[in-house]
């Protein structure tokens, strides 16, 4: 009876274990991917264990990765209507897609886009300036309900340029001057987000959207029917879950649309940070602007949010931040600390009026360009065929002179030389409420000088010294000081390369074709894999310019993969 008993219950347990087991694959199944394996630091490259196959799989849900989906799918070379849901995945480790995009731009205060509203991630090339005539219409609609058009004002023949400047500047004035800026029709970052969502929507990308982290591709041949046929190349991904398991796919063309996740810390930052931890100090306030979390719950921090203004350095109770870096990103972080909204916006959240003082150091003065490449650089091959088709030059001429460039080498000259970094618009710099105005005002001081040490004072300030000999006294430093300079992805691109024999160049990145394909020369055997592998953005710059990094370059490889996509 015992033994009847006892294998009652063991059978009974080892059914339980079946039900779980098939639970648990049913929901791996209804996830996409296979089911997850636990982690380890070496994945088994010659398994032939099936695994879930793509179409397409795209690296990266940022500016690049979105604008290509939102361009695979809008021209029809993801079948949308299919019933396997294998035509498309896009894998980013942050919670959602452009996460890392609006943190970002979150963090460094960023108000209005530097380039124009025709670039953008939608198909339509005016899509996004018609959005922001709509957007008006019902966001900040007039009380007489006027509706607001968008079409630059025709030139008749009274009128001269002058005018019709005058003209423009007064419509983009209507249309409102927190959604579109009145030079090169630069839009907001609020207005450019929405449009953002509105293409991710439209396109229905988080449909296609996977939370992890691609770890490795390996390409070699799987195959184990003793035939040539050669297979598609495999992809571990580190899932976002509480167990960190990996899973494997496999897709006929993966885009690596990855961006810089490696911020640049100075050695002194680094060494100030870990003397902090060591102390057990977690309220130390010095920050990288660049640096994210990928957890959605932890919550940013703002500098001028604090309720410790009986503790602030300077002798009028404003809060003395230290800005390290010149560029762009420095100079929307020290206006959104001394802008009249910043500071009224926070009245109620503090018992006073909590005003920074900013000071900013740079190790050059200020340097003042529009965009940090010439506009001759962003232009699209779309562009070019309606230039061309009007009687236009096409491509310009920094383009055309680009492509007959062979040694990478020379290429990568010229876009050191095209791509200025550290750069600050005409409009921030001398516009109103600029950065003039505010040192002139003495809200923000301008440091021409390098950073020697840092030590955190007693009272739990920050005491910097400079090369010029100056020091200064802070509650809070944050760095502007930019990424790593290594190639994006470098993690995934340099072991592919290794194992594939896919050619880099002398700096590090993809040697790639006109398609953004990334490949083996015509000489050469076989990578081992039947999958094609694009790259787009920082790593697709030998190719596409200067101006690859940004959402010109983004809207410019969406084509050109979208077009070598074929049907």
């Amino acid at each position: 009876m015992k033994l009847i008993m006892y294998t009652s219950k063991a059978l009974m347990a080892s059914l339980l274990r079946i039900l779980l087991l098939l639970l648990f694959l049913l929901v791996g199944h209804c996830r996409g991917l296979s089911t997850p394996k636990a982690v380890s630091t070496q994945v088994d490259s010659s398994s032939t264990a099936p695994c879930p196959h793509y179409k397409w799989l795209i690296v990266g849900g940022g500016i690049h990765g979105v604008g290509i989906a939102a361009r695979l799918v809008g021209e029809g070379k993801i079948d949308s209507k299919s019933q396997k849901n294998n035509q498309l995945l896009v894998v980013d480790e942050h919670p959602s897609l452009l996460y890392s995009w609006k943190e970002r731009t979150k963090s460094v205060g960023m108000a209005f886009l530097r380039s124009s509203a025709g670039f953008h991630l939608d198909l339509p090339a005016k899509g996004l300036q018609e959005f922001a005539g709509e957007y008006h219409q019902h966001v900040v609609m007039g009380k007489n309900n006027e509706i607001i058009p968008t079409k630059t004002p025709r030139r008749n023949k009274k009128q001269s340029k002058k005018d019709l400047r005058k003209a423009k500047n007064n419509r983009n004035k209507k249309v409102g001057e927190s959604f579109v800026g009145s030079d090169y029709q630069r839009p907001s970052l609020e207005l450019f987000n929405d449009h953002c969502d509105l293409v991710v929507d439209k396109y229905k990308l988080n449909d296609y959207f996977y939370r992890g982290r691609v770890e490795s591709i390996f390409c070699s041949n799987n195959n184990s029917s003793g035939d040539d046929r050669v297979e598609p190349a495999r992809l571990a991904i580190r899932c976002n879950d509480d167990a960190q398991t990996t899973k494997i796919v496999s897709a006929d063309n993966i885009v690596l649309a990855v961006g810089n996740d490696d911020p640049l810390y100075p050695e002194w930052a680094t060494d100030l940070m870990a003397t902090n931890n060591n102390k057990g100090n977690e309220n130390h306030k010095i920050s990288h602007l660049l640096q994210i979390s990928s957890d959605e719950n932890v919550k940013e921090v703002d500098s001028v949010n604090d309720d410790d203004d009986d503790n602030d350095s300077s002798q009028n109770g404003d809060k003395v931040v230290v800005i390290v870096g010149g560029g762009i990103s420095a100079v929307h972080k020290a206006l959104q600390l001394t802008s009249v909204d910043n500071i009224n916006n926070n009245k109620n959240k503090t018992s006073k009026q909590n005003k920074s003082l900013v000071h900013i150091v740079s190790r050059h003065s200020l340097r003042e360009q529009q965009f940090d490449t010439h506009q001759d650089w962003m232009m699209t091959q779309e562009l070019a065929q309606r230039s061309t088709e009007s009687g236009g030059s096409g491509l310009t001429k920094k383009l055309k002179e680009f492509q007959t460039i062979q040694a990478p080498q020379d290429r990568r000259e010229v876009i050191k030389k095209e791509r200025v970094p550290g750069t600050v618009p005409a409009y921030m710099s001398r516009g109103r409420g600029g950065l003039e105005e505010a040192v002139a005002c003495g809200k923000i001081h301008w440091h021409v000088a390098g950073v020697v040490s840092a030590n955190e004072t007693t009272n739990g300030k920050y005491q910097l010294r400079l090369d010029n000999g100056q020091d200064i006294a802070a509650d809070e430093i944050i760095l502007a000081t930019g990424l790593g300079k290594r190639p994006p992805g470098f993690s995934i691109v340099n072991p592919l390369a290794d194992e594939t024999g896919l050619p880099l160049s002398p700096c590090g990145y993809p040697l790639v074709t006109p398609s953004l394909e990334w490949k083996l020369l015509e000489s050469e055997s076989s990578s081992g894999t039947s999958s094609k592998i694009f790259v787009a953005g920082g790593l697709a710059e030998l190719e596409l310019g200067p101006s690859a990094r940004n959402v010109a370059g983004a809207r410019m490889a969406a084509e050109r993969i979208a077009a070598a996509a074929g049907v």
